[in-house]
């Protein structure tokens, strides 16, 4: 299991430009190396909170 979060849209700082093309490619290379992925991109806290949630339920009986 892994979770990988881009967030590039942040309140008080300039928009980055990188960080969903990054999460994309790190989600990639960890799916062909057999992990299931649940990504985020750009999720204010209420969704970051979700996708946490969600990763932690998958945890359950995964192996280490």
């Amino acid at each position: 299991m892994a979770l990988v979060i881009g967030n590039s849209a942040y309140q008080n700082t300039p928009q980055l430009t990188n960080p969903r093309n990054d999460a994309t490619d790190i989600s990639a290379a960890l799916r062909s190396l057999g992990f299931k992925v649940i990504e985020g991109f750009d999720l204010d806290k209420a969704a970051l909170d979700r996708r946490v949630r969600d990763f932690a339920t998958t945890l359950s009986g995964a192996e280490l």
